[in-house]
């Protein structure tokens, strides 16, 4: 939004009504309507003129398969599936708030951290419910800081590998990934991060037995720390996050293969990223170390968890990582799940 073109055409038009159009499209059109993952819903927006600021200057917003009588919107579909923000930007005159910013999507990013039943309380103690699979390895990264920006801790382990179906000729296999925790320790003008408290909390979780595969950090002040932890037998290497780390996680955001906790603050810091000088960096009076230190555990999951140790590959669509989480927020939140309405019930009342 705002480019030369965007002001230009908001400069000419003094009133106009905004109707928003949508469409349902199926990926695979040999199967039947109402099919769970195999539609696509594409909302956009079509402006109708009333009057403009100067006379006899004209202007018209319309989507690509309007203007172009050789084009459809299905034309268009796959493009809307693995990228909506783009697709929407260059085909139906809808850019995203930033052009520079490296997450374009703040649906997608509030989408993966949804989940309010953090792991962590405001004491920095472990919830009760909070305990580890046996059959999963755990992967973390410290982005480590101690007077001025925020020290962060990560932890995240893959859930499953699917099989990621995007048409229906072409599926690839790929990870779901779950957050499981984010604590962070905030410095004040009279009080540094104690280091200490750092090493003990990822001791805690290896004490609660979360099998810690590695556990990362970036190069800032990170040896001591490391060799301590090497000491307790969790093993520990140097990992810098850059664009190419990010690159990874946008993956599994944009393909809603991500779970996270919903703490404002890493939301924040996500969507402040910018691309600069192809890096990925937060604004002259932003920060990003708790969004270091997620992407970090996220690449780490990624790149060390074995495909076979996982088990079975199932196949997965946009809707069912959403499905797949529910039983788990359901179960931290004591929450009571009414049992499913029956066939001959729910045929009645349609």
């Amino acid at each position: 939004k705002n480019d030369p073109i965007q002001k230009f055409y908001d400069s000419v038009v003094a009133e106009k009504e905004t109707i928003i159009r949508s469409k349902t499209m199926k990926m695979d059109d040999n199967l039947p309507d109402g099919t769970e993952g195999n539609e696509i819903t594409v909302e956009w927006e079509e402006d109708h003129i009333i009057s403009y600021t100067i006379p006899k200057v004209y202007a018209l917003k319309r989507p690509t398969w309007e203007i172009n009588p050789t084009k459809t919107i299905e034309n268009f579909k796959v493009e809307f599936y693995k990228n909506m923000p783009d697709a929407l930007s260059r085909f139906a005159c809808m850019p995203p708030e930033a052009v520079d910013a490296f997450f374009k999507s703040r649906e997608k990013i509030e989408k993966a951290f949804s989940n309010m039943a953090l792991a962590i309380d405001s004491f920095g103690r472990l919830e009760p419910w909070f305990a580890p699979d046996p059959d999963k390895e755990y992967f973390l990264h410290v982005d480590l800081a101690q007077k001025h920006d925020h020290c962060a801790v990560a932890m995240s382990h893959v859930n499953k590998w699917v099989n990621v179906k995007v048409t229906d000729t072409y599926s690839q296999a790929a990870p779901i990934v779950e957050v499981d925790a984010v604590r962070y320790w905030t410095p004040t003008a009279d009080k540094s991060v104690d280091f200490t408290e750092v090493k003990d909390y990822i001791l805690g979780l290896r004490s609660a037995g979360f099998n810690i595969r590695v556990c990362t950090f970036d190069r800032w002040n990170s040896h001591d720390m490391m060799q301590q932890l090497k000491q307790y037998g969790i093993n520990t290497e140097t990992l810098s996050v850059a664009k190419k780390h990010y690159d990874d996680m946008a993956m599994v955001v944009l393909e809603e293969r991500l779970s996270g906790p919903h703490i404002p603050l890493l939301i924040d810091e996500l969507l402040q990223l910018k691309i600069m000088r192809d890096r990925v960096d937060h604004p002259r009076k932003g920060s990003k170390d708790l969004a270091d230190a997620v992407c970090g555990s996220i690449y780490n999951a990624i790149s060390r968890t074995r495909t076979n140790s996982i088990g079975e590959i199932e196949v997965h669509t946009y809707d069912s990582l959403k499905r797949d989480n529910e039983p788990e927020y359901g179960r931290r939140m004591n929450v009571i799940d009414p049992p499913p309405m029956p066939k001959h019930l729910a045929d009645v009342i349609e």
